[in-house]
């Protein structure tokens, strides 16, 4: 990529991804932030030296890939926990600890109680169907097609507008809408579109019935366990069945609009295909039982210095886990190194020197677990926050901050990696221009980055505003700042080792996030929102 000049006064993005100055009542505000006080804090103390040497334990192939749960997860939130205590922060977790536990439900389908019939017959579970292990309910109703099910306004497909689902048995086709991938439908959720379960759990339907392909067999075997999840997680459920297309034939080969359906599943091309009410009656009943497991944030403070503000934090933020251990291969463990052990240790080197000096402000340092799962650890501190979260007036967040682009090497267009002096700025200005225009200028009076916008548009296919925990913060209005330095060949593998980081670059990018929080610890007036 070519060189991104520094972040100007603006704030906002310019066109060819650099940063830029526009106007001087932008000059005004800039000066005016520069009178605040401004010291960096004991950056210095963050060594490339001593964040190899916390890596080289958390991205250990003891801990396994610090999968959600595991106990490689919990011997590094034990870790994490005793570096805060040698650098004398404060406890901020539960009853007094650094902990903060969050309980998750692990559901298995219990097969006694699982049932599924068509037309009065009853199928066989594991062979005919499958069932997942959502959520434990059912009825019984005649059968409705919804095609692939999905709520897509900028696609146009809501099949609900032209049947009402409520109290009935759906049927599904697909994972994905006809003709998109599922890179098309990350982030959906923020173009006010819906999952399958989402819509039909909202507009009542009391289970969803997925057909299998023509030419499959049952994807999803009656006792594997279902995806571990948050116990009191507010998204949407609803009994899920996986029903064989042989199955599906035989029982309704005599209802009047199988045809309609047969000849919907066959249809090649992306075109959505309008719903289809069936006369034939079926009953499902899906019973699950939870086993319940957990896994922690780590919660520390920095108490400020001046009486008043020390009330207030500045929230710094990386999450801890990782994605646990492959199922085949040579070298099964994820041990992620860069993602996110690289903003883990970052954040650990950043307590250790703020237990030596703090701003005016306390410094709120939360090491998120259950990011790779879907943000899991900073939804349940947003909102089962252990300070007020009105008391929270930014939120720096790193993940993945220790690779540096290869000479030579080609990384994809729409994620492209950073070199040793740049890195990805992500929301920075969305929620305060204001907030942006501090992140610029203490970059500037430091190591002056490069700070690349390529990912901070609206229309980012990426979408990763909303991938990271700093996205949970920023539900509640709170201004956020992302640093990232890119996909690159190793995420999400095995690959993704110590011996590949750039530590020196970690050393820059945490010394300029705690420079950060300093300038916006020490300011009297927390950052304007827009």
């Amino acid at each position: 990529m070519p060189p991104i000049s520094m972040y100007g006064i603006s704030g906002k993005p310019a066109r060819t991804g650099m940063r830029t100055l526009t106007s001087l009542s932008a000059l005004g505000l800039a000066a005016s932030l520069l009178a605040q006080p401004s010291s960096f804090g004991p950056i210095e103390r963050i060594t490339a030296a001593r964040l190899k040497a916390h890596l080289e334990f958390v991205a250990h192939d003891l801990l396994e890939g610090r999968d959600t749960p595991s106990r490689g997860l919990d011997i590094a939130a034990q870790y994490i926990a005793s570096q805060c205590k040698l650098a004398g922060l404060k406890p901020a977790g539960d009853n007094g600890t650094y902990l903060q536990k969050i309980v998750l439900r692990r559901p298995v389908v219990n097969r006694a109680e699982t049932k599924l019939s068509i037309a009065g017959t009853d199928l066989q579970l594991g062979k005919d169907f499958g069932a997942r292990a959502t959520i434990s309910g059912g009825g019984s109703s005649n059968l409705v097609f919804v095609d692939s099910g999905w709520v897509a306004p900028d696609w146009n497909l809501d099949p609900y507008k032209l049947v009402d689902v409520r109290g009935k048995i759906v049927v599904v086709f697909g994972n994905l809408p006809r003709g998109k991938t599922f890179r098309d439908v990350q982030g959906i959720s923020q173009r006010k579109g819906e999952t399958p379960q989402e819509a039909l759990a909202k507009r009542g339907a009391v289970a969803m019935v997925i057909l299998g392909k023509p030419d499959g067999t049952v994807s999803m075997p009656s006792d594997q366990p279902g995806r571990a999840s948050m116990a009191d997680a507010s998204q949407r459920r609803i009994p899920t069945f996986e029903l064989g297309y042989a199955a599906a034939a035989s029982a309704l080969s005599k209802d009047p609009n199988w045809a309609k359906v047969d000849a919907a599943v066959k249809q090649d091309g992306g075109s959505a295909v309008n719903p289809v009410e069936l006369s034939t009656t079926a009953t499902a009943q899906l019973t699950v039982d939870d086993n319940a497991s957990s896994f922690s944030n780590v919660v520390a403070v920095a108490e400020g210095t001046d009486p008043k503000l020390k009330s207030e934090f500045v929230a710094i933020g990386a999450h801890y886990d990782h994605i646990g251990m492959s199922r085949s291969g040579d070298d099964r463990i994820n041990n992620g190194a860069d993602d996110d052990g690289s903003g883990t240790v970052g954040l650990i080197e950043m307590a250790y020197a703020a237990g030596t000096a703090t701003p005016r402000r306390s410094l709120l340092f939360v090491w998120h677990g259950g990011e790779e799962q879907g943000l899991w650890g900073s939804d349940y501190f947003t909102r089962n926050p252990t300070v007020p979260l009105k008391s929270i007036v930014a939120q720096l967040n790193i993940d993945m901050i220790g690779r540096s682009a290869t000479p030579g090497r080609t990384y994809p267009e729409s994620a492209p990696m950073t070199d040793g002096k740049s890195v990805h700025l992500i929301g920075e200005t969305r929620l305060s221009k204001e907030f942006g225009l501090l992140v610029a200028d203490v970059n500037r009076k430091l190591y002056n980055l490069r700070y690349d916008d390529t990912h901070d548009k609206e229309s980012d296919p990426q979408s990763l505003y909303s991938r990271s925990d700093h996205y949970n913060y920023a539900r509640f209005g709170i201004p956020v700042a992302f640093w990232f330095d890119g996909i690159h060949e190793d995420y999400h593998r095995p690959s993704d080792e110590v011996d590949k980081i750039d530590f020196p670059k970690i050393e820059r990018i945490s010394r300029t996030v705690l420079a950060t929080a300093f300038a916006v610890g020490n300011r009297t007036a927390r950052p304007r929102l827009d």
